[in-house]
């Protein structure tokens, strides 16, 4: 660790029609502590790059970012795992993709000034915009502010731009992020098994519902039968609760994997 309070992660492919939207909300952060910028390029082949290395430029003291000239994703490498143990500083991570924007100036300010004081939580998330097209609306309201990983094996209300959470380094096994579609998911439930996650009701950032995104390009059949992989990896590592609501989830998957195979809607 360093003086750096927080690491902000921003993973990117091809997203030069968002990624300056992204940075600037980066760039207007009102803190009262240090924080870095970490922007991983994952070789893209349009002008992303280029755009990030102007605010690079312009912010020195703010990026340290990666640009691979090889494509890391389809080479199976896990990308997440590599930067949350090899390369953050701060004692805290805050993720925000390519294609998704913060909107509030104190957003790591708040978030961050809840994990100082209540160190019981592992996870700190908000409310975000859902954008879709050129319409909006707001995420789902939890049934209660404080979960635990029980309640987030049930249901996942958290959208991966609201996101700050303990920097445990080495100490949680991320391998399996690279394994399947829905990394963020997985990553809450290993996180979630260090401490609580609490919710803030503010809307501080949009969250991109892009249908040419990686989940978004794949078939149901594929979807349905990664996560059925998904599952049965996880149920193991937890305890009773917890894999139970797994295992009725791996049920109700296989059963409408078997009718998306069948054609019954």
């Amino acid at each position: 660790m360093s003086d750096i309070m927080l690491s902000i992660v921003c993973t990117t492919y091809n997203h030069e029609k968002y990624i300056r939207e992204t940075l600037d909300g980066f760039v207007i952060q009102k803190t009262s502590f240090p924080f870095e910028i970490i922007v991983h390029d994952d070789a893209s082949s349009d002008r992303t790059p280029n755009i990030v290395k102007e605010y690079e430029e312009k912010y020195p003291l703010l990026f340290r970012n990666i640009y691979r000239k090889e494509n890391w994703y389809s080479q199976g490498k896990n990308i997440w795992e590599y930067l949350f143990v090899n390369v953050v500083k701060g004692k805290y991570i805050a993720i925000c993709e390519g294609d998704d924007y913060w909107i509030d100036p104190l957003k790591l300010e708040k978030q961050v000034s809840f994990l100082e004081h209540h160190t019981e939580y592992s996870i700190c998330y908000h409310r975000v915009k859902l954008l879709a097209g050129k319409r909006f609306e707001l995420s789902k309201i939890p049934r209660k502010y404080s979960m635990t990983q029980y309640d987030i094996a049930r249901t996942n209300y958290i959208n991966t731009p609201s996101v700050i959470f303990r920097n445990f380094g080495n100490e949680i096994d991320y391998t399996l992020l690279s394994q399947c579609l829905a990394s963020d998911y997985v990553l809450w439930l290993l996180l979630s098994s260090r401490g609580k996650i609490y919710f803030l009701d503010d809307v501080m950032a949009c969250y991109r519902i892009n249908p040419n995104s990686l989940w978004g390009t794949k078939s149901a059949i594929y979807q349905y039968s990664n996560w059925i992989n998904t599952i049965k990896k996880l149920i193991p590592k937890y305890n009773y609760r917890v894999s139970i609501i797994l295992c009725w989830q791996l049920v109700i998957c296989e059963c409408i994997l078997i009718c998306k195979r069948l054609g019954i809607r």
